[in-house]
């Protein structure tokens, strides 16, 4: 009997209203950790070994860029990868959305998904499937 690996632990911290839809896209590959507000994020990384971090750009009243300065300002959680993400189209002005790309690149996120675009270019499925590789490569890649 071969034993089944333990799932990696990722930290998806989007706005409440796109947990369904988060909850779709990132599949059932991973152990997944739902906090609310920052201070819940800030909490589950104190008590939880996390193999990545996924922030949606709307996360509690869009503190994206704050749970991203606390994380990389902490040795113990500075080398967690940590993907920014766009998930609806809308939601944020687009010149909003490019300066929170530009701004998330200066502070250190591994990338910014943006996954409406994506979905425009491949399709819901080859962009749902390039996301999830986009996640594996980053928990892959060394720290």
């Amino acid at each position: 009997m071969q034993s089944v690996p333990d799932k990696k632990n990722i930290l998806v911290a989007v706005a409440h209203d796109s947990v369904e839809k988060m909850t779709a896209l990132m599949g059932d590959s991973w152990q997944l950790y739902w906090p609310r507000t920052l201070q819940q994020a800030q909490l589950l990384l104190s008590k939880t070994r996390m193999d990545a971090i996924v922030c949606g750009a709307r996360f509690d009243d869009s503190r994206l860029l704050d749970l991203l300065q606390f994380c990389k300002s902490q040795p113990a959680y500075a080398g967690i990868p940590f993907l920014c993400l766009r998930l609806m189209r809308g939601r944020l002005p687009l010149d909003m959305f490019r300066d929170l790309s530009l701004a998330s690149a200066a502070l250190g996120a591994s990338g910014f998904f943006d996954y409406p675009e994506a979905e425009e270019q491949l399709g819901t499925a080859l962009a749902t499937a390039r996301y999830r590789q986009v996640i594996a490569d980053l928990m892959n890649a060394e720290r």
